[in-house]
C-alpha cells in the first residue's frame, strides 16, 4: 500500500509541474496537487506504522534460536534448580524428568544424568566411554597387583598397605590413578584375589577383577 502510493504521490508531484510549467491548466494542476497532497499524507502515516512495527515471527524465531542455544549449556551433574534457571519453568516436570517441548531432561536425585536431545547425549557417550576406558586400566592395574610377590609389596609400605586378617589372610591395599584396589592372599599363601574397593560393603570387597595361584 505504502508503495502504491509512493508512486502515486511522485506521479501527481510531476502533473503538477507538468500543468503548471509545460502545458498550464488551472483545474488539472490543482487536482494533481490535492492527489499529491494526499498521497504525502498517507505515506507519512503508514511508512511510519509499517517501520514501527515488530517483526512478530523475526522476534519469535531469535527466541527460539536462543533457547534452542541454551540447552547446549546443560551439563551432565547440574541441579533441577540450575536447569530451570537456564532454561525457565519446564512444560511437564516429575522427580525424574523435565520436559521442554520435544526435549527431556533425565534426573536422579535432582541431578542432570542425561536427556533426549544429541548435546546431553553426546555427553553420556563421552562419560560411559571415559568409564569404560577407566575399569579396563582399573583391571590391568589388578593384574599387575596380583602378580606380585610378596616380598615386592612389603618392600614398598608407603605404596602398598599390609593388614593382617584375624582369618589368617593377609590384605594390602593400592591406591592407583584408577581407583582403590584391594588384595587378599589366602592364609596357605596359595591363592590372591584382587578386589576393587567398595566404602559400602562392610569388609571394603567389591568387583572381583583378578584371581591368581601363588
Amino acid at each position: 500500500m505504502v508503495t502504491s502510493f509512493t508512486v502515486i504521490l511522485l506521479i501527481a508531484l510531476i502533473a503538477t509541474w507538468y500543468f503548471w510549467k509545460k502545458s498550464p491548466n488551472k483545474k488539472y494542476r490543482n487536482v494533481s496537487i490535492v492527489i499529491a497532497i494526499i498521497s504525502f499524507f498517507v505515506v507519512g502515516y503508514f511508512g511510519k506504522d509499517s517501520t514501527a512495527k515488530p517483526n512478530k515471527s523475526v522476534e519469535t524465531e531469535k527466541v527460539s534460536t536462543s533457547k534452542q542455544s541454551r540447552f547446549s549449556n546443560i551439563k551432565l551433574g547440574m541441579t533441577k534448580k540450575e536447569v530451570i534457571k537456564e532454561l525457565g519453568k519446564p512444560d511437564f516436570q516429575t522427580s525424574r524428568n523435565l520436559t521442554y517441548g520435544k526435549k527431556d531432561i533425565y534426573l536422579v536425585d535432582n541431578k542432570v544424568i542425561g536427556g533426549n536431545y544429541k548435546s546431553l547425549q553426546k555427553q553420556v557417550d563421552k562419560k560411559n566411554a571415559e568409564k569404560k576406558e577407566k575399569q579396563e586400566q582399573l583391571k590391568g592395574a589388578a593384574q599387575a597387583f596380583g602378580k606380585r610377590s610378596t616380598k615386592h609389596l612389603e618392600s614398598m609400605p608407603s605404596t602398598y598397605k599390609k593388614i593382617p586378617l584375624d582369618t589368617g589372610e593377609t590384605m594390602y591395599s593400592w591406591k592407583t590413578d584408577y581407583g582403590l584396589l584391594v588384595r587378599v592372599d589366602s592364609a596357605d599363601g596359595a591363592t590372591t584375589k584382587v578386589y576393587k574397593y567398595d566404602k559400602k560393603a562392610d569388609d571394603g570387597l567389591g568387583e572381583l577383577l583378578f584371581t591368581g595361584q601363588n
